[in-house]
């Protein structure tokens, strides 16, 4: 969904005037909100994005787990040359999704030398939700940031949809 489209108008002020809604309604009533506010924003990222092309939920998904469980082993590892193993695995079982989608065709063609007409679907946002969660996975690894311990909290902050949305859309 891009910024400018019908959907977007009409969509973001329900998704946000819900989300503060559930902040006041549960704030009045003295309960903890971030937890219930940031599982309708996950739903919502998740489902909008499902709106695409629901196959690709799981590469999000996939990639979330890789960089969030290798951001986790990273820091309990205390000599350097074992992170360095973690950093490598994670950054590359990462990055795989990306190059699978987006680079097939090309190294199918290199190696044949024909264009083989692969074109492979590319999920919405792919760069961008890889590298930021590469990105997350080099912070821990340099010490920049504590790895985050709250799966869901990570998994909103992978898949947070006005990030991921506001891309160039690919076919599908």
């Amino acid at each position: 969904m891009i910024f400018n489209s019908f959907n977007f108008i009409w969509l973001f002020p329900i998704i946000f005037f819900g989300y503060y809604f559930i902040v006041w309604l549960f704030v009045k009533r003295g309960r903890a909100v971030n937890k219930l506010a940031n599982a309708l924003l996950l739903i919502l990222s998740y489902a909008l994005y499902a709106q695409h092309a629901p196959k690709f939920t799981l590469v999000l998904l996939g990639v979330t787990a890789i960089t969030y469980f290798g951001a986790l082993l990273i820091e309990r590892r205390h000599a350097y040359g074992k992170k360095k193993y973690i950093i490598f695995a994670g950054s590359l079982l990462a990055l795989l999704p990306l190059l699978v989608f987006k680079y097939a065709d090309f190294v199918c063609e290199i190696f044949t030398g024909v264009h083989n007409g692969l074109d492979l679907a590319v999920p919405m946002g792919i760069s961008f939700f890889t590298f930021q969660a590469v990105g997350y996975l080099f912070d821990v690894y340099y010490q920049r940031i504590k790895a985050e311990r709250n799966w869901w909290n990570y998994m909103l902050f992978v898949s947070f949809f006005p990030q991921i949305l506001a891309g160039p859309r690919s076919k599908a």
